[in-house]
C-alpha cells in the first residue's frame, strides 16, 4: 500500500453540452446530471470546455451554460468554467461573468489561430482576462493536438507566475508524460489536472493534483477504481483496469469520439441531443451497436 496522504486527487467531470434537437441549449437536464454525478463522486465541473464544445456556442450560451452548471452544483462541488476565445474581448466577458457568478475558476485555451506569436504577447493577453477576473485562479488549457501551439510550457510557466497575478496551474491534455514529471517537479505549488483519460494511472506516480475528462460523466467508478487500485499499491490491478479505459476510448474513437461520448450519455438515462456542427451527430440507430461493443470489452456494467 501506498502510504501518502497527499493522493486525494480530484476527479473532474469534462462537461457535454445538452442540446434540443434543434440545437438550441437543453439546460433543463442538468441539473440531473449534476446531482447524479456528484452522488457518484465527481467532486468538480469542467464547463464549455472540448467536450462541451464550447466553441461552438456564442458567448450569450456560454455564460448561459455556466450559470446553469453553477445553479445545479450550489457549492456541493467545483466548477471551472473555460473562457478561452480567439477575441480577447470575449475571453475578458466570459471571465467577468465567472467572477459574477462565483465560479471557483477560470481555464482558457491559448488563442491559436495566429502561430508567430511570442510568449510575453500570450501572458499579456490572458494577464488581462485575469484582471477582469479579480482573484478566480486562471488554469492555462494546454492540449496542443487541438490549438497546434508549439508551447515551451516551461518557459510560458515561468512567466505566468510572475506576470499573472492569478495564475494557477494548468489543465494538461497531452500525452507528453516527461513533460508532465519535469513540469510538476520544477512548479510543484502549482495544480496540475490531467487530462489524458486512457493515460490515467501513468500520470498518477507523478503526483498530480487530479484529472479533467470526459469519459468521467459516465464512467467514473471506473477511474475510482483505477486510483483506489495505486493507493492500494495493486499495480497489477490499476493496469488491468487502466487497459480497460484504452479499450472504452478506442471503442467510442471508432463510433465518431465526440458524438459517441455523447450518445454514451443516453445508455445512463440522459439525452444529451445532437452535437453542434461542424461535428457530425451520432447516428442513434447505431446505438444498440455501441452498447453490444462496449458489453464486449466488459465496462458496460461499470457505466453511469
Amino acid at each position: 500500500m501506498i502510504n501518502d496522504n497527499d493522493l486525494d486527487y480530484e476527479l473532474i467531470a469534462a462537461t457535454f453540452t445538452p442540446f434540443k434537437q434543434n440545437l438550441e441549449l437543453n439546460t433543463s437536464i442538468i441539473n440531473g446530471l449534476v446531482e447524479k454525478l456528484i452522488k457518484d463522486g465527481v467532486k468538480g465541473f469542467f464547463v464549455a470546455g472540448t467536450t462541451g464544445e464550447g466553441l461552438s456556442l456564442t458567448v450569450e450560451e456560454r455564460m448561459k451554460l455556466a450559470e446553469k452548471f453553477m445553479e445545479s452544483v450550489d457549492d456541493k462541488a467545483k466548477v471551472i468554467i473555460h473562457v478561452g476565445a480567439l477575441s480577447l474581448e470575449d475571453s475578458k466577458k466570459l471571465a467577468k461573468h465567472a467572477r459574477d457568478i462565483r465560479a471557483h475558476g477560470i481555464s482558457l485555451l491559448l488563442p491559436f489561430y495566429y502561430k508567430n506569436v511570442e510568449i510575453e504577447q500570450y501572458i499579456e493577453f490572458l494577464n488581462q482576462v485575469a484582471k477582469v477576473a479579480e482573484g478566480l485562479p486562471m488554469y492555462l488549457y494546454h492540449i496542443p493536438s487541438l490549438t497546434g501551439i508549439s508551447l515551451d510550457l516551461d518557459q510560458f510557466l515561468d512567466r505566468a507566475i510572475n506576470g499573472i497575478a492569478t495564475f494557477a496551474g494548468v489543465k494538461y491534455s497531452s500525452p507528453n508524460l516527461m513533460e508532465l514529471m519535469l513540469m510538476k517537479q520544477k512548479y510543484d505549488w502549482l495544480k496540475f489536472y490531467f487530462g489524458v483519460d486512457e493515460m490515467m494511472m501513468y500520470a498518477l506516480p507523478i503526483r498530480v493534483d487530479g484529472f479533467i475528462g470526459s469519459t468521467y460523466n459516465f464512467a467514473p467508478r471506473l477511474y475510482m477504481q483505477i486510483i483506489e487500485a495505486f493507493r492500494e499499491g495493486n499495480i497489477d490491478k490499476a493496469t488491468e483496469l487502466q487497459r480497460l479505459s484504452l479499450k472504452t476510448v478506442q471503442v467510442l474513437s471508432r463510433f465518431g469520439g465526440l458524438p459517441a461520448l455523447k450518445a454514451v450519455m443516453k445508455l445512463i438515462g440522459f439525452d444529451l441531443g445532437p452535437c453542434r456542427p461542424p461535428l457530425k451527430s451520432f447516428d442513434y440507430a447505431r446505438l444498440p451497436e455501441l452498447e453490444r461493443s462496449l458489453k464486449e470489452i466488459g465496462v458496460l456494467d461499470l457505466l453511469g
